[in-house]
């Protein structure tokens, strides 16, 4: 391939990336008509090749690639490209939502603290930040938690000796998924909806505790998330614990309760490798609902999740306009003062600018200036 047309393709995956938020899907061996057609192994080798050096082009790498056999010998791959760090890592904002006890608080740790619960709660002291919801076992703050994965699609936080180290996660993640934690009890519910409404969400995991199964809050949960027109993904804990028929039964409630007018999406049992891929390719129109079945006791089914949230497309954001950031929470650090924690919408910040801090933007409002730290 001449250096013209390497340079075309290159201009067309940056487009790509950026109109995906740093990642784009490529599936070869597919006609433009949607037929499958395959490809022989040479011509798979020399398209993977001639990606992999458009991707140098434009910083990006290759972060995944499955292969796998058609008809008459042909072969079709799906292809992951996601931009290189140069600055901060990619980010995907996902709540973490469902009935208490269902077992959100139990599987955020589990999936970063890379542990298994022993059945009694451990994992869920790792994460709650108030000592009444440890001893209750209710999640009535919103707890945000990083979930990092570097170039080599590994967990960061496994290796860090605190991996609840924000500052390490970020520096050393390629991708940052933020797991938002939001309370399961009815006496909460506004504090789950303002963590809902409040911080960007792009994606909305939906915990179901296989031996209470879906009850009315967690039906409630996902309604509101269809409301917003959120992707969703449904993880089912405790399978440990349950009958296989018990298990099949609460996925047969949440088949049922998906199908109800309002709601109205189908769902995909993730069971597989190939599974995940196709529950990726799904949940982009939000039209379909990836099933998880996992236990945090035992670790069955945490590999596939994680794969499937490592690979979760980011939601694009141009940095064309006027800033404007939603403010997540309030810290008050000694020696420098009152420090904010937000999300940005649209627009760049730059150090040393001075923003307008209110609801109402205006004469009235408060003023901040943005500062870097070491």
């Amino acid at each position: 391939m001449d250096d013209s047309r390497l340079q075309e393709l290159a201009t067309q995956m940056r487009f790509r990336l950026e109109e995906g938020g740093g990642e784009a899907f490529y599936i070869l061996g597919v006609a433009d008509s949607g037929d499958v057609v395959g490809i022989s192994d040479d011509e798979l080798r020399d398209t993977v090749e001639v990606l992999s050096r458009a991707a140098e082009l434009v910083r990006a790498r290759i972060a995944y690639t499955r292969v796998a056999e058609v008809r008459k010998g042909g072969k079709i791959a799906e292809v992951l490209v996601r931009l290189s760090r140069e600055s901060l890592p990619i980010q995907v904002n996902v709540a973490v939502m469902g009935h208490v006890n269902a077992g959100k608080s139990t599987l955020t740790g589990a999936l970063v603290h890379g542990k298994l619960d022993d059945g009694n709660g451990k994992l869920r002291s790792l994460v709650s930040r108030y000592l009444h919801e440890i001893m209750t076992g209710r999640t009535s703050s919103i707890t945000m938690r990083l979930l990092g994965f570097d170039e080599s699609n590994s967990v960061v936080n496994w290796s860090l000796r605190d991996p609840t180290d924000e500052a390490e996660v970020m520096m050393k993640s390629t991708k940052v998924v933020r797991l938002i934690d939001l309370g399961g009890h009815e006496r909460y519910l506004r504090t789950t909806l303002k963590g809902l409404m409040g911080y960007e969400i792009n994606y909305v995991c939906l915990v179901v505790g296989a031996d209470d199964g879906l009850s009315a809050m967690g039906k409630e949960h996902l309604a509101v998330a269809a409301i917003l027109k959120l992707p969703i993904f449904v993880v089912i804990t405790k399978v440990d614990k349950m009958s296989k028929e018990r298990v099949e039964h609460v996925m047969k409630d949440i088949k049922a309760v998906l199908k109800v007018p309002g709601i109205n999406r189908l769902s995909i049992e993730v069971d597989d490798e190939d599974d995940v891929v196709n529950a990726l390719m799904a949940i982009r129109t939000a039209r379909v609902v990836p099933v998880f079945r996992v236990s945090n006791v035992t670790g069955s089914g945490l590999d596939l999740l994680l794969r499937f949230i490592n690979m979760l497309p980011p939601k694009g954001r141009t940095p064309s306009g006027h800033p404007l950031v939603y403010i997540d929470d309030v810290f008050n650090v000694q020696g420098t003062g009152v420090v904010v924690l937000g999300s940005v919408v649209s627009g760049t910040l730059e150090q040393n600018d001075v923003y307008l801090l209110g609801p109402n933007i205006g004469e009235s409002s408060g003023k901040l200036r943005s500062r870097a730290y070491k």
